[in-house]
């Protein structure tokens, strides 16, 4: 393995450079196009793959969905010996958020949070704040309190 920065983050050495989730779910954000060719590339074999290749590069960390494909390929990367370690995000098209953290944290990654998206669209403080109490009780790293990552509210200048 190379060595690259690392960074402590919650108690992990965490490489400055990290592998990003959205092409491995075929999120490119860019078309209906794009995100199926994603898809079809990145199937199992090529992300087990791009793992393995990450880590002997001296990229240690990926983040990416909670979704049950992504838990999937971490299960496969770690039963294979792999050592990766995951931020991983919420998945909002789960019915239940906190059925979501409870099933993301049997993976063990080594942070969770709560998808941008689904915190702007709620805007529910409190559930909000119960999602992040979830996630602290799951045993994973997460932020004191939610944030709104997706859509933030300017700041009047000079404060």
């Amino acid at each position: 393995m190379r060595s690259l920065p690392t960074v402590d983050f919650f108690g992990h050495e965490v490489s400055l450079l990290i592998c990003g989730g959205n092409p491995l779910s075929g999120f490119s954000h860019v078309s209906a196009e794009l995100d199926r060719e994603m898809i079809e590339y990145y199937n199992m074999p090529n992300l087990l793959a791009l793992l393995d290749d990450c880590w002997a590069q001296g990229i240690n960390t990926f983040q990416s969905r909670g979704d049950r494909h992504q838990m999937r390929m971490y299960l496969e990367h770690r039963q294979n010996g792999g050592k990766m370690k995951w931020i991983a995000q919420t998945a909002s098209e789960f019915t239940s958020i906190p059925g979501n953290i409870a099933e993301i944290a049997q993976y063990k990654p080594i942070a969770i949070y709560h998808h941008g998206t689904h915190t702007d669209n709620s805007n529910q403080a409190e559930e909000n704040a119960a999602l992040v109490r979830k996630i602290i009780g799951s045993g994973a790293a997460a932020a004191s309190r939610p944030a709104r990552t997706h859509a933030p509210a300017p700041k009047p200048r000079g404060s």
